[in-house]
């Protein structure tokens, strides 16, 4: 009983990283896809404005690959920036001319870290992503058959009950030791992944909420540095469009270089949320953010595969 359930537990971590390292990239793909054509359905119209316009890759005399950078008003009339990579197909028409209206659509989930998308755009089929983890799926399965199957087979002389009795014995302890630290691997660096604001709440401010001028009451440094530079947490008041005064601080970054400035700072611009004011969050955080999800993801896995493959290593070297 002990040794099929050893190697139950090996099976199943090999096709855990096995399906997260080189097959979900490929499914989330597809879905993603099948997400965007569900959101354009039901979005709701509105119009934008270009504001800027860079030429990133001359395609064809007919093609090009653009960015460009809209403004329109989010859910609740407060003006706001977007910007977009998109591909020209009809250049002779300068659709995308600083000044010209194009028309988005405000959707209610969110889709690649917004809620907004272009009326008329499609979702293209990134064959070289493909291409790659098809690529490494293969390089994957060839080393897991060189490495620990194959050795593992040849050693029980190609008898299946052999091989079952590999993970029996000593095997019974090195298994369930290792899965335990891949498990706790898992499960803190998911728990790391939800430390830090989340992208859910950033596009809740970017999209349902109104921007004000603050007064900024007060600053001091927290003694935190990012690259050599000093986080500064504000003090700041506004009011709010019912007439509420309202205290609330917030911290940035501030460069080294701008320290000198900041006795002139007396104005920023905020964004709250109209049913709690009291967490209004400075313009220019949002801004900046970007989520870290996918990297403290890319953590996790990285672990937990190196981990496994000291755990293979253990075990394939106890028999062979």
């Amino acid at each position: 009983m002990i040794m099929y359930i050893s190697f139950a537990i090996m099976a199943a971590s090999t096709l855990f990283w096995l399906y997260f390292l080189s097959i979900r990239p490929i499914l989330n793909i597809f879905q993603q896809a099948k997400t965007y054509e569900i959101l354009k359905r039901s979005g709701k119209r509105v119009e934008a404005a270009i504001v800027s316009r860079h030429l990133l890759k001359e395609i064809s005399p007919t093609q090009q690959l653009l960015s460009i950078k809209v403004t329109f008003d989010n859910l609740v009339g407060t003006p706001i920036f977007e910007h977009f990579e998109i591909t020209d197909t009809e250049t002779y028409l300068n659709r995308y001319a600083i000044g010209k209206r194009i028309y988005l659509l405000l959707v209610e989930k969110s889709f690649q870290g917004r809620q907004v998308l272009l009326e008329g755009g499609k979702t293209q089929i990134n064959l070289p992503y493909i291409t790659f983890f098809v690529f490494l799926f293969i390089v994957l399965c060839s080393l897991l058959y060189s490495f620990l199957i194959l050795p593992l087979w040849k050693a029980s002389e190609e008898n299946w009950r052999q091989f079952l009795q590999f993970f029996d014995s000593s095997a019974t302890e090195t298994i369930p030791l290792f899965s335990l630290m891949l498990i706790i691997v898992f499960f803190v660096c998911r728990f790391m992944s939800k430390l830090p604001p989340t992208a859910k709440s950033v596009l809740l401010y970017k999209y349902c909420g109104k921007q004000a001028t603050a007064i900024i009451t007060n600053y001091k440094s927290i003694g935190t540095r990012i690259n050599n530079n000093p986080v500064i947490e504000f003090t700041f008041n506004f009011t709010t469009e019912k007439g509420v005064l309202v205290s609330v601080k917030d911290r940035k970054m501030v460069d080294q270089l701008d320290l000198h400035k900041l006795p002139d700072y007396t104005k920023t611009t905020i964004i709250y949320l109209t049913e709690a004011p009291e967490k209004a969050k400075l313009l220019e955080n949002l801004e900046g953010y970007s989520d870290p999800t996918s990297i403290f993801n890319f953590i996790w896995l990285s672990a937990y595969f190196f981990c496994y493959l000291f755990l293979c290593a253990e075990f394939v070297g106890t028999f062979t």
